[in-house]
């Protein structure tokens, strides 16, 4: 039952023939799996990923200066940031006026200030850009005031560069001047960053909504566009300009006052005589949440681009934060990524896979 081989004459011409060896017993052979290291194979591939970060962390932009002079020249503007931080309440600045060599982009940022156009290049809110976009084309409209822009940096005479925003007839003044001509100008017609308005309009069309708003009929002093909610016709007399400070209104004794703000949150304390909304011109966006009185409330989607929360007679505590679901989701798919690459670094070199059984020379 057993096959022996035999050795086989050399052909003439001294060149030697492979024959074909006779299978043991059986007629199949095995092929043992062998094991196959891993560790380093993790460990290159973590390193490469990593190498790969990092060059595109700060490769991308990293020789690009939005100036044309001294990049850091644009942030030297101490007597400037000192006038605006001594502001007490929220408002926004402007300095998308061509002034862009003198004044850095994102110097807001630095300084804990907030600039209607947001930090350089950044991806932003596309109905809040588009606002904005709209109202810059007329600082003196009720729609440029109603964006909270309380100052804005200009130059000595920027007629030239923004249009209408800068005649002299304007609600514009000046109170500030470096010897380099940058200017910075006062909004006398401000919005406050809260207010309380007593008439509303329900239109959840978009394109439609943003006509409602940009038209110059509209007085978002008395009235707010919503996506959904009530409609209210109030008839309480307004004052012609609220507070900037604490959203107060002198003329009725209503007020709606800022006593807690950050990026993912915001507390407001109103007194209110007549029901009606209050309009936060903060960004709408999904995740943000509110309570009324320590009660869950409802936000709406307000003049296009901002928050509102329907509110009745007396005093309320309205609380907004940002907590997005997304961000759990996140958030927990970031800690199972860590996890896995903890556990790959740390194991991967007792990890070892096996190659199955093969069979060279099937039966058959």
């Amino acid at each position: 039952g057993e096959t022996t081989a035999h050795p086989q004459p050399l052909p003439v011409g001294g060149e030697t023939t492979t024959h074909p060896q006779p299978l043991p017993v059986g007629g199949e052979t095995t092929a043992h799996p062998q094991p196959l290291p891993v560790g380093g194979g993790i460990g290159t591939l973590v390193a490469l990923l990593l190498a790969v970060f990092i060059l595109d962390l700060f490769s991308v932009n990293a020789a690009f200066n939005p100036t044309t002079i001294d990049n850091t020249s644009g942030f030297q503007h101490p007597a400037a940031v000192k006038l605006l931080q001594q502001e007490p309440d929220q408002f926004r600045i402007d300095s998308d006026t061509g002034v862009g060599n003198l004044w850095q982009p994102s110097l807001a940022e630095l300084y804990g200030l907030q600039d209607a156009s947001g930090i350089y290049n950044p991806l932003k809110p596309a109905r809040y850009d588009q606002l904005f976009l709209k109202a810059r084309l007329d600082r003196t409209s009720n729609l440029y005031s109603m964006l909270n822009i309380k100052y804005v940096v200009g130059m000595t005479d920027t007629r030239v560069l923004v249009g209408q925003g800068f005649m002299s007839d304007n609600p514009l003044r000046a109170v500030f001047s470096e010897t380099t001509g940058l200017t910075i100008y006062r909004n006398l017609n401000a919005f406050a960053r809260a207010y309380i308005v007593h008439r509303s309009v329900v239109q959840p069309d978009a394109a439609k909504q943003f006509a409602i708003i940009t038209a110059s009929s509209f007085s978002p002093r008395r009235s707010v566009a919503l996506d959904s909610g009530e409609v209210l016709s109030g008839t309480m007399a307004i004052s012609s300009r609220y507070n900037e400070t604490n959203g107060a209104n002198p003329e009725t004794g209503e007020a709606a006052t800022i006593t807690d703000y950050s990026p993912n949150q915001v507390t407001i304390s109103t007194t209110v005589k007549q029901d009606g909304y209050l309009v936060l011109t903060d960004v709408y966006y999904p995740g943000w949440s509110a309570t009324l009185d320590g009660q869950l409330a409802t936000i709406e989607r307000a003049n296009y681009a901002f928050r509102a929360v329907r509110v009745t007679p007396g005093q309320h505590t309205i609380t907004m934060s940002f907590t997005p679901r997304i961000w759990w989701v996140g958030l927990g798919a970031m800690a199972l990524g860590l996890l896995l690459a903890a556990t790959l670094l740390l194991f991967g070199g007792r990890i070892q896979l096996r190659q199955p059984a093969t069979n060279p020379h099937p039966s058959g």
